[in-house]
C-alpha cells in the first residue's frame, strides 16, 4: 500500500476548487489536542488561507513540557503528503519525553531542558517514519542535562587511553550543559558543533553525525580538567635530568 493508503501523508483539505479559490482569514484558539502522538496544549495560530496555501504564525503554549512560536509558518493543506515550511524558536522542551516520542526506547537515554531554533521544510510529518522527508537546520541548548543509559564515555575514553591520558570521562549520570549547530535530512542528523561541558569541567568540542537509530560518528577534541597523562606523552615530556 502506498503511504497515502496507510494514511499517512493525507491532505489536511480535500483538494476542491471551492477551497483552491477561497480567501479567508483564521483566528484559532485550541486548549488540548493529540496530534501524531503529542499532547498539545494553549495552541494559537493567526493566519490566512489564500490559493491553497495556509501561512501565518503558530504559538503553543505547552509541548513536551516547554513552549514553540513561529516566526515564519507555510502549509500546502491540499497536497499529499502536505508540505511545510516554518522557522521557530523553543524553550524549556523536556529531553527526555521528546526522545521518547521519538521512538520508547529512546526515552530513557538523556534527560534535561533545551532550548533553540529550528527551520524546517519539506513533508509534514506524520508519524516517525516520515521524518526522512524533512529538511532542517537550526540550533541547540541543553541546560541541566544528564545522560543515562545513552553509554558513549566508553568510547571517549578508549580513544582517550590510546593517547595515554588514564583519568577517563564520565558522562552518565554526570550534569552537563550542551550547545549544538545541527542538519537533519532523511532522519539523520549532521552536527557542525557538538560542545559539551561536564559539571566537572571537562569539556568536548566534537563534530560528526547521528543517525535515526541514535548511532554516533562523532571527532573532535576533550579538554580535561585535571589528569594523570602516561604512554606515549609522558614519554616524550620526561626529562631524566
Amino acid at each position: 500500500p502506498t503511504k497515502e493508503e496507510e494514511g499517512i501523508g493525507k491532505p489536511l483539505l480535500p483538494n476542491w476548487p471551492l477551497i483552491r479559490s477561497s480567501e479567508m482569514t483564521l483566528d484559532l484558539a485550541l486548549r488540548q489536542f493529540i496530534y501524531n502522538g503529542i499532547d498539545i496544549g494553549d495552541l494559537q495560530l493567526n493566519g490566512n488561507l489564500r490559493s491553497g496555501q495556509l501561512s501565518g504564525q503558530v504559538n503553543v503554549g505547552r509541548i513536551w513540557g516547554g513552549t514553540i512560536a513561529t516566526q515564519k509558518f507555510l502549509v500546502s493543506p491540499m497536497e499529499s503528503p502536505p508540505g511545510v515550511e516554518a522557522k521557530a524558536t523553543w524553550t524549556n522542551i523536556n529531553v527526555a519525553a521528546l526522545l521518547k516520542w521519538f521512538s520508547p526506547k529512546f526515552g530513557g537515554y538523556m534527560s534535561g531542558n533545551s532550548q533553540g531554533r529550528l527551520s524546517v521544510l519539506g513533508a509534514l510529518p506524520h508519524g516517525t517514519a516520515t521524518l526522512q522527508d524533512l529538511r532542517a537546520e537550526g540550533d541547540l541548548n541543553i541546560s541541566g542535562g544528564r545522560f543515562h543509559s545513552w553509554n558513549i564515555e566508553q568510547k571517549i575514553n578508549e580513544q582517550l587511553a590510546k593517547v595515554g591520558i588514564s583519568k577517563g570521562l564520565r558522562t552518565n549520570d554526570v550534569p552537563f550543559q550542551l550547545t549544538s549547530k545541527f542538519e537533519m535530512s532523511e532522519a539523520n542528523v549532521k552536527l557542525n558543533d557538538f560542545n559539551l561541558l561536564m559539571a566537572s569541567r571537562d569539556e568536548l568540542r566534537l563534530r560528526g553525525g547521528l543517525s535515526r537509530d541514535l548511532q554516533v560518528d562523532l571527532s573532535g577534541n576533550a579538554f580535561l580538567a585535571s589528569q594523570r597523562v602516561g604512554g606515549a606523552i609522558a614519554a616524550a615530556n620526561s626529562d631524566s635530568s
